[in-house]
């Protein structure tokens, strides 16, 4: 790092600005990486955080020269992948993508027999913040909140698809409130979620970005994106804040992680090299195509947000 490129600032801790340089600087032990490094997306194919990883991978092997390979392990809302990532090496070879972070927060809350917990987990940081929304056909018989809830009260049911594992919290919250039956309907990915309703095998979908396209073209409509503020790219479709709904998990960040007890070396070093990459004009330039910033809380930023909404949905669940 070029000391002379940077401001310090004293407090609880000496944070560098640098210019035209990542706040993050990767600095990894000598040797390493000894082998590929390995992304596993818990989606299948095609959904946002497959295409932000496969892109950061990309930026990755340019700036480190590492050599980086992407692998899918969809299933349980990347529940399957997480599994796997606890039992993994923590050696700096793995590391896991997921969006939520329901996986890690209220899964081993709600869910008695799931295999890990959120202290299994060293957090490296996030590649963008999503406005998570549910999305109808544009040809549903509903357009608005009030149309939806009328419908699914007239129906009898209201079906969504999503491969979010908490998403039946938010469904059971709604339904409970407004005097409805809404049904989460797993999918293995935000893609496949979205492939339902234009099947017209669902209702609506839960997506972060995947539908973005199809609310471009007229084929989607947004009906309420979940927390506190509209998302920029349907704002005409009100928050769950807006709709008097406080519900925890609501904010969502497409985020990385490795097995806990990675050394803090190789902490400073995956963590520098993906901050390093979500700040280059190259990812920014993909995160736009949905709509979006890169936006990095960093290793110490999402492990606090990670801790502090598992004890929301802790405290939630023992009502």
């Amino acid at each position: 790092m070029d000391t002379k490129k940077c401001v310090a600032i004293l407090g609880s801790s000496i944070v560098a600005f640098c210019l035209a340089e990542a706040a993050y600087a990767a600095q990894c032990p000598a040797g390493f990486p000894s082998k590929p490094v390995q992304m596993w997306v818990g989606y299948t194919p095609g959904g946002l955080s497959d295409q932000l990883t496969r892109a950061l991978s990309t930026i990755i092997k340019k700036q480190q020269g590492w050599t980086v390979v992407v692998l899918n392990k969809g299933g349980a809302g990347s529940g399957v992948m997480f599994a796997e990532l606890a039992r993994a090496p923590a050696d700096g070879h793995t590391i896991g993508v997921s969006a939520g972070p329901s996986a890690v927060t209220s899964v081993p809350i709600t869910q008695p027999n799931n295999p890990y917990k959120p202290e299994d987990f060293t957090y490296l940081g996030t590649a963008q913040k999503l406005d998570t929304g549910f999305a109808s056909l544009s040809t549903a018989p509903f357009t608005n909140w009030k149309e939806m809830v009328a419908y699914a009260k007239k129906k009898g049911r209201l079906t969504v698809s999503t491969a979010g594992a908490d998403h039946q919290f938010f469904a059971d919250q709604i339904s409970k409130a407004e005097g409805i039956n809404m049904v989460i309907v797993p999918a293995t990915g935000a893609a496949d979620a979205v492939m339902m309703v234009l099947g017209g095998h669902t209702d609506m979908a839960i997506s972060g970005t995947t539908h973005i396209e199809y609310l471009r073209s007229g084929q989607m409509r947004q009906i309420f994106t979940l927390g506190a503020t509209r998302a920029a790219f349907a704002d005409y479709a009100p928050s769950t804040t807006e709709l008097g709904y406080d519900i925890p998990g609501a904010d969502y960040y497409v985020y990385y992680a490795a097995p806990a007890g990675l050394s803090p070396e190789l902490t400073a070093c995956l963590s520098g090299a993906l901050d390093e990459a979500v700040n280059t004009e190259e990812f920014a330039a993909v995160a736009a195509k949905f709509e979006a910033k890169p936006h990095n809380l960093g290793p110490q930023g999402l492990t606090d947000f990670i801790l502090s909404d598992a004890a929301k949905f802790k405290k939630y669940y023992s009502k």
